[in-house]
């Protein structure tokens, strides 16, 4: 029995298995596995790697043998720092020895890698310079016994005189491989020999981890490419997949490329181009972080190579190739995602077939014409660790960790395909020759000119007039029913837009309710009496109505957008409406810290509020987006002036100071599906004009910036004003 007063110190004692699942539960595939151990040759400082695989590759068989040129281990770290997880030893050297490259391991558990591929794991090593090699081995299922302890794994190393590293040993594999001078006379690296696969090595398989190891170093790194090989030897049926690893030529003929880099201010300077086109055109912008200011990234450098799938465009390039649609999609479909390389490495997963991190497919189900899904494109962004040190690898080096500077790293990306984005929205539309000239839903619908041909040609035909008569009242009342329809789902569209708003309005006041509820409720229960109490009651109670009111307000802003039937169209006031839609906006609006200025005048008109809130509501927004990019706060601002002209008609201008609208797209921003913002559905302004062709009889223009010096549209009101 222990003893009240006993104690003492005690360590932690972990189990084998802990080692074990490290490999099995840390690394996702086989694939990542080996990719990992590639890297450590990397990090070696070696300049050629070879991954030799040996029949029967069936499970509980065969094995794989990874060979590289590297510095080799001394027999001390060999039997410390290598067995050691967690190591501080590569962070202690963050940079090689020879080359001077950026290590990519740092936490040390890479090695348990392979522990995913094999049970019996064997090390060859030798230093340069050095008369011996150093070796040990052991068997990962000794880890998989529930009794035993770490420290009671056995091990076995040794110093002896060079076997893998003598003539004709396992070493001269790799120059049998290189073809060339880099390993000749050289005796100095590792070799890992994983025996008993824990895995069947399929064509799958084998074109799968061609196609990872074939991405692993960054297109940007030439110094890195240029100085590291990896080779990869099959035998049997899958031996058409051996040789040196390289990407297939066809990723150097995509359809559109638009390449450059990001400063850590979040400005960009990029070149692109498009088919049909000889010089690259050069883009500059500014990508913001998620707050608005700058991003906690960068900088970085970045490429997008972007492919159309249909028949038309592939066909030439799978003549060219000598092969089929099929198999050129499926290669694409292989190389397909935006991988992320670091200090010219590769950064798992971004970029594995289906691992969409952007989510590419669903932003794109929005806005098909216009966005590019994942299997479109390959591309890379570059980062280096010192100049990013808030994008840190999760512990398993699978991913970075989800945090603001990812946020912001997503953002810069996506504003990049969104340049990519217009340009091919533009260059795929149909000529201006073939669009005829916008006259509204409804243009093509009046009768008045075939009634007016009647009376000037067939005036004494009384039955004739009766009959055109008959058919343009059924015309305008179809009309007028179908604009009742399209009304209300305008209407509830843009209600849609305004989700986020309501949430973000709605929930205060409902949180602030219920906290004043539940006191009062225990207060009440507590059997509070007395004036004290009641002045309190009574103070909660004022809370609770303040905020119930707030949620009317709320209510009552978004009331014309709901899919009820519109009643008669009111007298009201275009300025009113437009300080309307800017309450909708009230949080975005202080969260850019714009000013918006609303002329003073008073501008009666007889329509439905929800329509002439909506047209002003989707300007407004797009004004307020923009002015994110107004680096001074106190030179963000929106007018919105409005007049009526000698014929009658309404003029509604919104201009705001914002960078306005590129010349080159001024053409497609009221085309449905088109837009410049990273995350735009491009709805917004082709719904506005939408509604003020189709309900008013006028058009949505843009205007050459006026003395705000950003964007001004103009809507022209004709009808029911």
């Amino acid at each position: 029995m222990t003893s009240p007063n006993e104690g003492g110190r005690i360590a932690l004692r972990p189990r084998a298995r802990l080692v074990r699942a490290l490999g099995d539960e840390l690394i996702s595939s086989e694939t990542v596995a080996v990719t990992e151990l590639v890297k450590n040759s990397y990090d070696a400082d070696a300049t050629d790697v070879l991954v030799r695989f040996t029949e029967p590759l069936e499970r509980g068989r065969g094995c794989i043998e990874l060979i590289d040129n590297g510095h080799g281990m001394s027999p001390e770290t060999l039997s410390t720092a290598f067995l050691e997880p967690a190591t501080p030893y590569r962070r202690s050297k963050r940079r090689t020895p020879t080359h001077n490259r950026r290590v990519l391991g740092e936490k040390g558990i890479g090695r348990f890698a392979v522990s995913r591929l094999a049970d019996e794991l064997s090390v060859s090593t030798r230093e340069p310079g050095s008369d011996v090699e150093s070796s040990l081995s052991l068997s990962w299922t000794d880890f998989d016994d529930d009794e035993r302890f770490l420290d009671e794994i056995p091990i076995q190393w040794k110093v002896s005189s060079p076997i893998d590293f003598a003539h004709e040993g396992a070493f001269d594999l790799l120059a049998e491989v290189t073809r060339g001078p880099r390993v000749e006379g050289q005796r100095h690296g590792t070799i890992l020999r994983m025996e008993r696969l824990r895995h069947d090595w399929a064509m799958d398989d084998a074109i799968a981890l061609r196609n990872s190891l074939s991405r692993l170093v960054s297109p940007f790194a030439k110094e890195a490419k240029e100085s590291f090989h990896v080779h990869l030897q099959f035998p049997g049926e899958l031996a058409e997949y051996s040789g040196s690893v390289a990407a297939p030529e066809f990723l150097t003929q995509p359809h559109y490329r638009v390449w450059g880099f990001v400063d850590e201010d979040g400005s960009y300077e990029l070149d692109a181009t498009v088919p049909n086109s000889e010089d690259a055109e050069l883009i500059t912008g500014t990508t913001k972080g998620r707050d608005g200011g700058k991003p906690m990234c960068g900088p970085l450098a970045i490429e997008l190579r972007v492919w159309d799938r249909d028949r038309e465009s592939l066909a030439p390039l799978a003549a060219q190739r000598g092969g089929t649609l099929r198999s050129l999609r499926g290669e694409l479909d292989a190389y397909a995602g935006i991988s992320m390389y670091r200090d010219g490495f590769r950064v798992l997963p971004y970029g594995e077939p289906r691992n969409d991190w952007l989510r590419l497919d669903m932003r794109r189900v929005q806005t098909p014409a216009l966005r590019l899904s994942n299997n479109q494109i390959v591309g890379f962004v570059v980062i280096s660790a010192d100049e990013n040190p808030e994008l840190k690898d999760q512990s398993n080096r699978e991913g970075l960790i989800g945090n603001r500077a990812l946020e912001d790293l997503e953002l810069a990306v996506l504003a990049i395909l969104s340049e990519v984005e217009a340009r091919r929205f533009k260059v795929r539309q149909k000529p201006p020759e073939d669009r005829s000239e916008r006259r509204g839903l409804f243009g093509g619908l009046d009768l008045s000119e075939l009634q007016e041909a009647v009376r000037v040609h067939a005036p004494d035909d009384a039955e004739l007039h009766q009959m055109i008569a008959k058919s343009a009242q059924s015309v305008r009342t179809s009309v007028d029913e179908i604009q009742e329809v399209l009304s209300r789902y305008h209407r509830l569209a843009t209600l849609g837009q305004l989700v986020d708003t309501i949430l973000h309005d709605g929930r205060a006041p409902l949180g602030k309710i219920r906290v004043e509820l539940t006191l009062l409720l225990r207060e009440l229960s507590n059997g509070a009496t007395g004036l004290a109490s009641a002045k309190k009651v009574r103070s909660r109670l004022n809370a609770i109505e303040a905020q119930a009111n707030a949620l009317a307000f709320l209510f009552k802003k978004i009331e014309p957008f709901g899919g009820r039937p519109r009643g008669r169209p009111r007298r009201i006031r275009v300025e009113d409406v437009a300080r309307d839609a800017a309450g909708l906006l009230d949080a975005e609006i202080a969260r850019t810290k714009a000013d918006v200025r609303i002329s003073p005048t008073e501008t009666l008109v007889t329509v439905e509020p929800g329509e002439l809130q909506s047209v002003l509501y989707n300007l407004l927004a797009n004004s307020v987006h923009w002015l994110r990019e107004v680096s001074l706060e106190n030179e963000r601002v929106i007018e919105v002036n409005v007049q009526r002209t000698e014929d009658g008609a309404v003029v509604i201008e919104v201009a705001d100071s914002g960078p306005g609208v590129d010349p080159e797209f001024a053409d497609q921003i009221f085309e449905p599906y088109f837009s410049t913002k990273p995350q735009g559905t491009g709805l917004g302004l082709s719904h506005a004009g939408e509604i003020v062709s189709d309900y008013y009889n006028g058009q949505l223009e843009l205007l050459e910036s006026g003395h705000l010096g950003g964007a001004t549209f103009r809507a022209t009101l004709r009808y029911r004003v």
